[in-house]
């Protein structure tokens, strides 16, 4: 069943990776590294919290 629009596919950046247009994810090592050495304020919460799949 064809499309009702013309669909040219999944966009593609440079290297042939595929990119959300909406969100395009743009890597930077100092940002990896920040997030992953921030504190987590909701971590006590997170910990306590019982609910969930069994």
């Amino acid at each position: 069943m064809p499309l009702p629009f013309a669909w040219k596919g999944n966009t593609l950046d440079a290297r042939g990776r595929f990119v959300n247009r909406e969100h395009p994810f743009n890597d930077s090592f100092w940002q990896v590294l920040k997030w992953q050495t921030m504190r987590n304020p909701q971590k006590q919460e997170k910990l306590s919290d019982t609910g969930g799949c069994p």
